[in-house]
This record gives structure tokens, C-alpha cells and sequence, in this order.
């Protein structure tokens, strides 16, 4: 288990394949970059759920007070994580919903979704939305980020970037080549300097690119005597671009500083944004009085100043609060409970209509929900599937145990039945009497992956019996006529009932089979393809079926 924290790991072997071998069942399933989320899914089909969700749990039943559930209702708890999972969804898009979706769950699970004053994030679309105009949080843009794109868009000059992919073209050689360190280390001790080296810029790092050039202006000299003696073909610096690359690395020592100083985590550095904006604007100003007589450095330094004014210009503006005690009454903002019930009825929308899962994420359906309450975000069908129905699932389940365990006899019903995917499913229904009522509930639909053999039926049913605590408590089983099925209620000892539907369908179908009958059924199914497929004929039909 090492590596592997997540509790669906519990059921699964690890393969060399980038799949993982189910304990229940043996069928692979992609594991591929570490992801659970297909194995979390296929261990529903077993009726093994993970997580927990809470959104149901008013439904839950307790025993009668008068009456303690009978010793054979007993069934061991399945064991399930006591604290909700704290590893991120990655199967889905980074849309601004999802976003939401994501924020929100972390918010909850924490039980800070009320408490939220403010929301630190960068500045992709995405995220904006989510938290603007989803969330409805106040939205604070991330200052060091914010001055990341200001220095990566000044250093980004045709000038000053030709410069910038020579001193990498030359930081790269020398980190790849043993010689050249090697060499470069010599003539450091040659010069009497300290053995320095070079360092390499990463894309993503604004202050990766000024640390490069800064290492190479201290090493100046022996770097410059290496890449002589080594690899003159490689483009050299010349000695105004030496002055450049100086120059733009002051330039740049400024910001470093103030992003290592507003990238501090171990205290609060929000009361610094505006005297830190304000500090680097007056410095880019005073370049500008005191110009540099290079142009690239000058076009620098006023594309720094203009970017400054357009993202900090503001900063000092007050920004009236998204939420307060009024600003919250007016948007009616939904209560845990409130959004908790709107999930529940959703829920029962995909489930009872058997709309697909995807209905969910369908843009006509969440349109009408804004339009009926904006303040509502109906579920992602991730959340859907992975979570409010299982958990439904779970508390009707727990009602049938409850309910099951003050029944004295129970009958069943039992068939399998095979999908368009060509997957075996096993469908247990009970049927017994609460006060004089007949009452029936579909036990479980249970995909079957062994061979359909009377032993494995009757394993399968016995676990489903055992599950709900009524394997004692049987009078009868009606099942159709199939070999098998006889073989399992047989090997399970119960007293068996042949299909009365499914015997009197065998029945017709033999009387279909003679020769007579079937000459008569082929003529009236022609008659009956033709007049449905005929638009006169259904036509003169109709009329002459009103007229008679």
C-alpha cells in the first residue's frame, strides 16, 4: 500500500500495466496516472461505496421503540472512511463550474462555507468566475501573480528576449557539458573567485529568469574565458549587451524582492499590497526622470511603468464589501439546508423519470433551475453519480433492513437478465405484509461476472439475503423455469414457485409452433405491417373504426 493512501486500494491489486485487478470480480480496471475514479465506479456494481454523503441522511428510519430488530436482521457494518475524502477530483474539466463545485465541497467539508470574507486566487478566467460570479465570494486577484505577469511581460521586448535566449543558450551549455563545468570551476580558482553555478531559467518562474542572468553577471569573467576556450561557435555576449543585461538585472531586483516578501506564509501580507505597489511604482519612475541610455532598458522600464499604473493604479480605491449583513438578505443566500433539499429533489428528478446522469449538465436544465433560483447550483453529474445517489441508495437500503427486521416471512422474486453492453445482472425482489398491506422492494440488481451456473446463482442470492437479514425468514422463491434457476433454489433449501406467467407463456409458444396456427399468424402479421406502415391504410382504418 505503500504510495497509495486512498481506501479503494483496499479492493484492488496493483498490475504492471497501469491497471488494477478487482478482488471481487478479477476484471481489470485503468489505474493509469494514479486516478481511482473507474475503480470507485466499479465497485458500486458490487455494492461497495467509498465515500459518504450526508444530504440523504434525513431520510434515514430508526427501529420501532417497541419492538428490537430480530437477531437475523443483523448484518456487519460495511466499514466506510470516517472522515470525507480530501483528494481532489481531477476527472473533470477546470470550467468555472466545476471550480465552484470544488471550492464549495472544501469550503463545507471544513464547515467554513459561511465564514468566507475573502478568496485569494490568480487571475485565469476560470477561477474568476467561480468564485465572482458562481460562489459569490469576494475575490482578492493574487498580488505576486498579478507582478508576475507585469516582469514577464517587460522582459517579453524583442530586445530584451534575444538577450535573455543568448544567456540561456550559454547557461544551458554549461550545465549540460562536464567539461564545461568543469572548466568554468578552473577558471574560478584561477581568478581567485568563489566556484559558482550557472543557473537555468524555468518558464513558469519570472524570478527564475532574473537569478540566471544575475548568476552570470557574478561569474562574468571566467564564464566568459571558458566559453572562449571551449565553444566559440555558441552566440557571445557583446559588451553593450553585458551593460544591458546588468542594468535589467537591477531593474529587476526590486520586484524579486517584493514577490519573496508577499509570498511569505508565516504572516498576514495583504496590509503590504498598496505600500509595496506604490514603492516599485516610484522607483520605475525614478528610471524614468533618470533614463538609461540603452533603448531596449528604456522600453522596459516604461512598459513597466505603464503596466504598474493599469494593474495597481486602482489598488488604494476602496472596494465596497460583496458581503455584509444587508448585501447577504438581498441575495437570499441558500442555506446548507436549503441547497441540500434542492439536491435531494434533483436527485429524485434523474431517478424517478430514469433521466440519463448527463441530464444534470444538460445547459436547458440548468437554465430553468437559475431561472427559478439563481442562487441555487444544481450538482455536476460527477457529484450526481459518485455521491447523492449512492448515498440515497445507502438510507433506502438501511429503511429496508430496518423495516425488514420486524417482518416475520418474506417471498421472493428472482431473474437475471443480460444488458445491451453484455453484462449479467441478478435482480432480487421481497415481497411481504406490513399491517395487512402487501409491500414489494427490489432488493438489489447485482452484475454477475461468473459463469450464470446454478451454485453461482445461488451464492449470489444468498448474499443478498444475508446482506438484508431475512435468509431465514423465507417462505417461497418464484423464478422462471430455467435449469439453473432450479439448481440454486434447490441448493438454497427453499421452496420453490414456477413463474405462472412464464409457464403460460411456454404454453403459447408451443400452440404458436403448430402448423395451422402458424399459417394463420403469418397472414395476420402481414396484414398488420402492412396497415402500419401504410399512411392510407391507418387513415381508412381509423374512419371506418369510428363508424362502426
Amino acid at each position: 500500500m505503500s504510495g497509495r493512501r486512498s481506501k479503494v486500494w483496499l479492493h484492488f491489486v496493483r498490475k504492471d500495466n497501469g491497471s488494477a485487478e478487482c478482488n471481487t470480480c478479477s476484471k481489470l480496471i485503468s489505474s493509469k496516472g494514479g486516478t481511482t475514479t473507474n475503480m470507485t465506479k466499479h465497485l458500486r456494481l458490487h455494492g461497495i461505496q467509498i465515500k459518504e454523503c450526508t444530504v440523504f441522511n434525513l431520510f434515514r428510519q430508526s427501529p420501532s421503540a417497541s419492538q428490537p430488530p430480530s437477531s437475523s436482521a443483523v448484518v456487519p457494518a460495511q466499514p466506510t472512511p470516517s472522515t470525507p475524502s480530501a483528494e481532489p477530483s481531477q476527472s473533470e474539466s477546470h470550467t468555472s463550474q466545476n471550480l465552484a463545485q470544488e471550492l464549495s465541497r472544501v469550503a463545507k467539508e471544513w464547515g467554513i462555507q459561511d465564514k468566507i470574507a475573502a478568496c485569494v486566487t490568480d487571475n485565469a478566467s476560470n477561477i474568476v468566475k467561480a468564485v465572482n460570479d458562481i460562489l459569490k465570494w469576494n475575490h482578492v486577484r493574487c498580488f505576486a501573480h498579478l507582478l508576475n505577469l507585469t516582469v514577464r511581460s517587460s522582459v517579453h521586448q524583442t530586445e530584451i528576449q534575444a538577450l535573455i535566449l543568448k544567456v540561456k543558450s550559454i547557461a544551458e551549455y554549461v550545465r549540460r557539458s562536464t567539461v564545461a563545468s568543469a572548466k568554468l570551476r578552473e577558471m574560478q580558482l584561477q581568478m581567485g573567485q568563489v566556484q559558482l553555478r550557472m543557473k537555468q531559467d524555468v518558464a513558469t518562474r519570472w524570478n527564475s529568469t532574473y537569478f540566471m542572468m544575475q548568476r552570470a553577471i557574478e561569474i562574468k569573467e571566467p564564464l566568459v574565458s571558458t566559453m572562449a576556450l571551449l565553444n566559440p561557435l555558441l552566440p557571445a555576449l557583446t559588451p553593450e549587451e553585458w551593460d544591458i543585461t546588468k542594468e535589467v538585472c537591477d531593474i529587476l531586483k526590486p520586484f524579486e524582492e517584493v514577490t519573496v516578501e508577499m509570498s511569505s506564509e508565516r504572516f498576514v501580507t495583504g496590509s503590504k499590497a498598496i505600500l509595496m505597489a506604490r514603492g516599485l511604482q516610484r522607483i520605475v519612475a525614478h528610471r524614468q526622470r533618470n533614463p538609461s541610455t540603452h533603448e531596449p532598458v528604456k522600453g522596459m522600464v516604461n512598459f513597466l511603468a505603464a503596466d504598474l499604473e493599469k494593474r495597481f493604479g486602482q489598488i488604494e480605491r476602496p472596494v465596497p464589501a460583496r458581503v455584509n449583513p444587508f448585501t447577504l438578505a438581498a441575495k437570499g443566500k441558500m442555506t446548507v439546508e436549503k441547497r441540500e433539499e434542492r439536491h435531494r429533489k434533483v436527485t429524485a428528478f434523474v431517478v424517478k423519470r430514469l433521466h440519463p446522469f448527463s441530464e444534470v449538465e444538460a445547459p436547458t436544465f440548468r437554465d430553468m433551475l437559475f431561472t427559478l433560483n439563481p442562487n441555487y447550483t444544481p450538482p455536476t453529474r460527477d457529484y450526481l453519480t459518485n455521491h447523492l445517489i449512492p448515498s440515497w441508495y445507502e438510507i433506502e437500503k438501511s429503511n429496508i433492513i430496518t423495516e425488514l427486521s420486524e417482518v416475520s416471512h418474506v417471498a421472493l422474486t428472482s431473474d437475471g437478465w443480460t444488458s445491451i453492453a453484455q453484462d449479467h445482472y441478478l435482480t432480487v425482489t421481497a415481497h411481504y405484509l406490513v399491517e395487512g398491506k402487501m409491500r414489494q422492494k427490489v432488493l438489489q440488481t447485482k452484475a454477475v461476472y461468473k459463469a450464470q451456473a446454478g451454485i453461482v446463482i445461488a451464492e449470489e442470492i444468498a448474499d443478498v439475503l444475508t446482506d438484508f437479514g431475512i435468509f431465514d425468514k423465507i417462505v417461497a422463491v418464484t423464478v422462471d423455469n430455467a435449469a439453473n434457476m432450479d439448481v440454486a433454489i434447490h441448493r438454497l433449501q427453499f421452496v420453490k414457485l414456477g413463474c405462472f406467467a412464464h409457464t403460460l407463456n411456454l404454453a403459447a409458444q408451443i400452440l404458436y409452433s403448430l402448423a395451422i396456427m402458424s399459417q394463420w399468424i403469418t397472414k395476420i402479421r402481414a396484414l398488420v405491417v402492412w396497415i402500419k406502415r401504410s399512411s392510407m391504410a391507418k387513415t381508412v382504418l381509423t374512419i371506418l373504426s369510428k363508424t362502426h
